[in-house]
């Protein structure tokens, strides 16, 4: 599995890690809620945001739960409306959550709440490399986005979604 980074930005008191609303990059205390990105993505925004100010910018490693037997998932919209926790499958969980607009993070072991594994309005690139340790990956077909198995490469449709084209 490919290793995770969170872009820190670090100040004399204050230390915040970046996350994305919509395609605006923010700032924010709570490590649970910090964007994860691959090594190439992390080392380029590192890159771009030094000299922008007093802080330092750079890359932290992520701890990521990849185990799928017992996990649990949190389901959490930007609007604080919908917030649950589901412990359906994977596909399930986003699919829904992907109807609601909201994001999908594990539940570690110890109840705490642990990486986002989904963002609907985020890449498909970064959302596949998110759900690599599940054997998934998000594509276009059309019009739609649809999760699809990468060992087998069946497309999962929701509910709510067309028929594939």
């Amino acid at each position: 599995m490919d290793k995770k980074y969170y872009v820190v930005m670090q100040s004399k008191s204050t230390k915040l890690y970046a996350y994305f609303f919509g395609s605006m990059m923010c700032w924010t205390d709570c490590k649970n809620l910090a964007h994860q990105f691959d090594v190439d993505r992390a080392d380029q925004w590192v890159e771009n945001l030094k000299g922008s100010g007093d802080e330092d910018f750079y890359k932290e490693e992520c701890k990521v739960n990849t185990e799928n037997n017992s996990t649990k998932f949190r389901v959490i919209d930007s609007y604080g409306e919908i917030d649950f926790v589901s412990e359906k499958n994977v596909i399930e969980t986003i699919h829904k959550a992907w109807n609601y607009e909201a994001d999908v993070y594990v539940i570690e072991p110890d109840g705490s709440l642990g990486a986002c594994i989904f963002h609907g309005w985020e890449e498909n690139e970064i959302l596949s490399g998110w759900l690599k340790p599940y054997d998934l990956r998000v594509i276009d077909r059309g019009r739609e986005r649809y999760l699809q198995s990468v060992s087998t490469r069946e497309i999962h449709v929701a509910s709510w979604q067309g028929a594939v084209n």
